[in-house]
């Protein structure tokens, strides 16, 4: 427990310096994900670098009356020996290092267990903090240059099919949400018409707004 602390401390030094910006992309695996009340999920964080690095770390927001993350496993992760993690109410801190040096696309940081705890289904956001496009993941490079910036899309997390009607495999923009979905979305919310047995509610509206933006952008 004491090392992993330390190694938290490290990875927040390193994630307060500067940085410069690098086509790197940070992601998770499953876009959405559902689960039927009460229940557990996995979602994998993923980076794709074209820079060589060797130190990781970043912050997760989520909302802590919807949902929780109860465990994240590095075991698989390009940093299985050295990382940590730490719980901070609506979200975490996790970051890893190595003494070799990596780039590539789909490598695994992370796997996270994310458990719905609203019974009457979970509805949350489940991000990276910081705003799109900014500095959001520091990745440190092995050869003390400037620690370069990667960016990264978000995830949501449903305690119900109902965000399936516009997310699932066979809708018209699959994982994301096309302005014909959003403007049935809408409809829906204003005219409390039932979807797949449940009704919208205004934060269920906002969710496929978002999901709607992130398409659109």
């Amino acid at each position: 427990m004491k090392n992993i602390s330390i190694i938290i401390g490290i990875l927040a030094i390193l994630s307060m310096l500067s940085g410069v910006a690098a086509d790197n992309t940070v992601y998770f695996d499953p876009g959405i994900i559902s689960m039927d009340g009460y229940g557990t999920g996995t979602v994998d964080v993923y980076l794709s670098s074209t820079d060589n690095i060797d130190t990781w770390s970043t912050m997760i927001e989520f909302d802590s009356n919807s949902i929780n993350i109860t465990n994240v496993e590095f075991s698989q992760s390009i940093t299985p020996n050295y990382n940590g993690w730490g719980h901070f109410g609506n979200y975490i801190y996790l970051g890893g290092t190595d003494l070799n040096d990596i780039s590539g696309n789909g490598l695994l940081l992370a796997t996270l267990t994310v458990e719905c705890i609203d019974p009457s289904g979970c509805t949350s956001a489940l991000s990276f903090t910081g705003e799109t496009g900014n500095e959001r993941l520091i990745a440190g490079p092995p050869d003390n240059s400037p620690h370069y910036v990667t960016v990264y899309d978000a995830t949501w997390i449903s305690g119900t099919d109902w965000i399936l009607e516009w997310t699932g495999q066979d809708t018209d923009g699959g994982e994301n949400v096309t302005t014909t979905e959003l403007q049935r979305a809408i409809h829906c919310w204003l005219e409390n018409v039932e979807v797949r047995g449940y009704i919208l509610k205004t934060s269920d509206l906002q969710l496929v707004i978002s999901l709607w933006l992130g398409f659109s952008n």
